[in-house]
């Protein structure tokens, strides 16, 4: 255990699911299997592999659910995630018989959709894992079935994970006067039916207002980064003529 000595002042600075640098740095140092890092009330987990590489929520659902599935386990045959689960993750399931049901983004939208699809397993990019058996998150409870995989298996947590080969995000908040303004805007459908048209199945588009912030957030996924960024600045600028102030703020990854 590192950064395991609390005074109660403060908690997981530089450290934790948020900044997991340091336990990569350490795996790699003591020549461990894996680490884990865990958020501030441990109900995430946040992986690292014996190469010092991190893996995240999507990474650890579809190491989880492979098994599953292998095992005869994955009844119904689906996971469940959310709109903001990469695509990559999405394709992975898909090479192993498996389907990826998105929901809203938050632990409690996750857990409405198991309950309602009846899926065993679901999460988020974050790194919170959900299973039915508990209907919690608990970081702890996820690090230990990740274990056992690589334990019973026999195969590192880097090749397992391998399979979910991340799409090219890119997110560009546009901020704006009305944040629910653009859904009324036939121009702006019209405009991402098209972009949808030229990505085909090679990529996703989500268009979704901020709940906190009065933005809207364009994000679009696809295998040709290049094409993903053309299209999501060509949303976010119609957004932003007719509903913003015209500046954009961009992220991708």
């Amino acid at each position: 255990a590192i950064n395991a000595t609390p005074d109660g002042s403060k908690i997981n600075v530089r450290s934790g699911a948020l900044h997991p640098q340091q336990l990569a740095d350490e795996v790699v140092s003591q020549g461990a299997d894996l680490g884990v890092a865990f958020d501030g009330d441990a109900d995430r987990a946040v992986f690292v592999d014996h190469t010092g590489a991190v893996h995240n929520g999507d990474h650890i659902k579809f190491l989880l659910a492979a098994d599953l599935q292998a095992r005869g386990l994955l009844e119904p045959p689906l996971v469940v995630g959310t709109l903001m689960s990469n695509l990559g993750l999405e394709l992975a399931l898909g090479e192993v018989g498996v389907e990826l049901l998105r929901a809203e983004v938050g632990d409690r939208y996750v857990t409405e959709r198991m309950k309602q699809s009846g899926a065993v397993l679901g999460g988020e990019q974050s790194g919170h894992i959900i299973f039915a058996e508990t209907g919690v998150g608990d970081g702890i409870y996820t690090g230990l079935w990740v274990c056992d995989v690589v334990a019973r298996t026999g195969r590192s947590l880097a090749e397992l994970t391998a399979p979910v080969q991340e799409v090219p995000q890119i997110l560009i908040n546009v901020p704006v006067r009305d944040k629910h303004a653009w859904e009324h805007s036939e121009r702006l459908r019209q405009q991402v039916l098209d972009w949808e048209g030229k990505l085909a199945d090679k990529g996703r588009i989500l268009i979704r207002p901020s709940g906190t912030e009065p933005v809207v957030r364009v994000m679009v996924e696809a295998l040709d980064e290049r094409l993903a960024a053309r299209a999501a600045e060509s949303i976010a600028d119609l957004i932003a003529e007719q509903f913003g102030y015209g500046e954009l703020l961009s992220e991708g990854q």
